[in-house]
């Protein structure tokens, strides 16, 4: 059974998806929303065995939107970013990681601010970076460009 919220908390079902019974092999299943809630939507798996007992997964978090819930700027960056927070991230704890485009962790800290508008000195060779934003709820990456 395929349940979905809109708040983590309170859960609808909205698909059965039938399993294939006891099996060793991996077995792959997929569901589509095509009614998705705006914003973040919350989505569990609730298992039913034959006897009638039944468990959660974990839950999986998305988000539907096409509103940036953070902006930042300049960009090309020389020596800054300044990052305009959106309702997703003001007032929480956020992760702020800098990547290159292999993977590589060149800044990482962990932002616990009230401001809207955060300014975060950095200091980067000239290429392509990513910025992710993270907290308990949402997550966001765009690309930037240093100089």
């Amino acid at each position: 059974m395929i349940e979905k919220s809109s708040n983590g908390v309170d859960f609808e079902e909205i698909d059965v998806v039938l399993g294939n019974g006891d099996s060793n092999d991996l077995i792959q299943y997929s569901f589509s929303d095509y009614n998705p809630y705006p914003g973040i939507n919350y989505y569990r798996l609730k298992q039913i065995d034959y006897d009638g007992q039944f468990e959660y997964s974990k839950l999986i978090v998305m988000y539907f939107g096409e509103v940036q819930d953070f902006q930042f700027f300049p960009n090309p960056v020389e020596n800054e970013i300044r990052i305009i927070t959106g309702n997703n991230f003001y007032r929480s704890h956020i992760i702020l990681r800098i990547s290159d485009l292999a993977g590589r962790t060149f800044h990482q800290e962990l932002i616990d601010s009230e401001e809207s508008v955060l300014t975060i000195p950095i200091s980067l060779i000239p290429g392509i970076y990513f910025l992710h934003l993270q907290n308990d709820y949402f997550s966001q990456v765009e690309r930037f460009v240093s100089n």
